[in-house]
C-alpha cells in the first residue's frame, strides 16, 4: 500500500481567533454507540443514549491540542483538552475526581466555528493530571485545571452541528 498525497492547500487571507467557546461536552466511552461519518471523516451520526456531561470552563481556560506521535512503526495523534473550573466546592471536586477514573470522549467547540469530536476513533480520553490550586497572591487563580488525553487515528472530526441536539449538547 502507498501512502501518497492527493490534495494541496491553498492559504486563507483571513482574522482567526483560537481557543474553544462554550462547554467541555463530555460522556463516557463505554456509554458510547454506533458513530457514522461521511466521506471526508466528518462526523454524522451517533447512535446512542450516551448522557452527555456539561463542564462550564472558566472563560479562556480551555484548549484543545493535537500532536502527531510518530514512532518506528506507529503514528497517531494525541489529543489533549485542558480547561480549568473556579469556585471550587466539594461537590465540583468530587466531580472532577470521577474524570480521574473513566474513559471518556468529548465535544468541544472551537473558536473556528467547528464543532469537534475528540477520542472517537482510537484509545479515547483519560484523565492525565488534575490540579487544584489556591494560587498563593490575590490575583492568582484558584483554580482546578483538568488535563484529558488520548492517542486517536488522526486528528479530530468534525461533527455535523445539525445531530448536535438530539444528542442533548448546546453551544
Amino acid at each position: 500500500m502507498s501512502c501518497l498525497i492527493s490534495n494541496g492547500i491553498a492559504r486563507t487571507c483571513d482574522f482567526t481567533v483560537g481557543g474553544l467557546q462554550g462547554s467541555v461536552w463530555l460522556t463516557n466511552q463505554a456509554d458510547l454507540g454506533t458513530i457514522t461519518y461521511d466521506v471526508d471523516g466528518q462526523v454524522t451520526g451517533v447512535t446512542s443514549g450516551a448522557t452527555w456531561y456539561e463542564y462550564q470552563p472558566e472563560l479562556n481556560s480551555a484548549s484543545m491540542t493535537q500532536s502527531l506521535q510518530a514512532g518506528q512503526v506507529s503514528r497517531f495523534v494525541q489529543q489533549t483538552l485542558v480547561f480549568s473550573i473556579a469556585a471550587l466546592t466539594q461537590a465540583k471536586i468530587s466531580t472532577l475526581d470521577d474524570l480521574a477514573l473513566t474513559t471518556l470522549v468529548g465535544i468541544v467547540k472551537g473558536n473556528d466555528g467547528l464543532v469537534y469530536f475528540v477520542g472517537d476513533n482510537g484509545s479515547a480520553l483519560k484523565s492525565t493530571a488534575l490540579e487544584v490550586t489556591s494560587g498563593a497572591a490575590d490575583t492568582d487563580d484558584s483554580v482546578a485545571t483538568v488535563t484529558l488525553q488520548g492517542s486517536n487515528k488522526g486528528h479530530a472530526s468534525s461533527i455535523d452541528p445539525t445531530i448536535l441536539a438530539a444528542m442533548g449538547i448546546t453551544f
